[in-house]
């Protein structure tokens, strides 16, 4: 049986969090630089509450309660739970499960809605939460493209065509020193590309300042490889790739949009070429992306040469 404590913030317990993550999650490492800056810039005003899972001296699983700041409304609450593959088990997972929902169960406003997530490759977690009254209710589809053996050739003359109808491409890097209002700009590009993203429900708008806190000033930014479609000063398109800080020669997709007022116009297929070719003399092997599924952004992931990846599902427990 699992030694269930909260969770410290000291260097030790950071550590032994990274490990856990790394050891449930090895395809999809983190940092500590990562886990640091997310706490760090994490809203206050949202219920956040993390435990850890003991056995012995070893730290083996991490789980969080939280409201969803992404998408809240009162008394839904997220929940997450990592345990180190060496120690999955139904009944470690049942006991950091059984914590959370006691804890929330005392909550003002008590939980009228969970959620939580699950990856298509992972059926123990998947029937873990399906016995527990949670259902899927979205699919997103991850993909990754071998940047080496990208062909570009199939797209030749795309990008000046695109430009050639009035329609500028610069970097965010270019931008940041042109441009004095860029992270207004790029803020507001973002939430307008974010309110049309399918979503199980409504999105939540990040505050200016904490937006430009965790994503602008994130050791994951890299405005060389952040391409902005303009239309005079006006920002109207946006695909930004991520530095990954556990893999050097890896960079994932942070998001893709273009405002409707200018779709059907190749700009996001062009904007995606831009980074790929950002990331071949960046030196990266792959891009990692993520799409619900039947966002037409998924399509062009395809058509480009991304390659399908175990999905991950959003599910839903409804509560009495």
């Amino acid at each position: 049986m699992l030694t269930i404590s909260e969770f410290i913030p000291s260097e030790e317990e950071y550590a032994a969090l990274v490990a856990v993550h790394n050891g449930a999650w090895p395809d999809d490492p983190t940092t500590l630089a990562a886990v640091k800056h997310r706490d760090a810039t994490r809203n206050p005003a949202y219920y956040y509450r993390r435990v850890v899972g003991r056995l012995g001296e070893y730290t083996v699983a991490v789980a969080s309660a939280m409201e969803s700041s992404w998408s809240y409304r009162p008394g839904k609450y997220h929940l997450s739970i990592d345990i180190h593959a060496d120690f999955e088990g139904a009944e470690n997972r049942s006991q950091l499960y059984d914590e959370l929902v006691t804890v929330l169960s005392g909550r003002d406003p008590a939980p009228v809605l969970l959620t939580s997530g699950a990856r298509e490759d992972k059926p123990d977690q998947i029937g873990f939460l399906t016995a527990r009254g949670f259902t899927p209710v979205m699919r997103f589809a991850n993909s990754r493209l071998q940047v080496d053996v990208f062909d570009f050739a199939p797209y030749a003359g795309l990008i000046e065509r695109v430009e050639a109808s009035g329609i500028a491409i610069r970097t965010l890097a270019e931008l940041m020193h042109s441009d004095g209002e860029w992270q207004q700009k790029l803020y507001d590009l973002d939430w307008a590309g974010t309110q049309d993203e399918p979503s199980p429900e409504p999105p939540t708008q990040l505050p200016f300042a904490e937006y430009v806190q965790r994503i602008l000033e994130g050791p994951d930014f890299l405005p060389e490889g952040c391409f902005i479609a303009l239309d005079g000063d006006e920002y109207v398109g946006l695909s930004g790739l991520e530095r990954d800080l556990a893999r050097p020669d890896h960079l994932e997709t942070g998001f893709t949009c273009v405002l409707r007022s200018h779709r059907r116009r190749h700009i996001a297929l062009a904007l995606k070429l831009k980074a790929i070719a950002f990331a071949r003399e960046y030196a990266a092997k792959t891009i990692d992306t993520g799409n619900e599924e039947n966002n037409p952004m998924y399509q062009i992931n395809l058509r480009l040469g991304f390659m399908p990846r175990p999905a991950w599902s959003d599910y839903h427990k409804q509560i009495e």
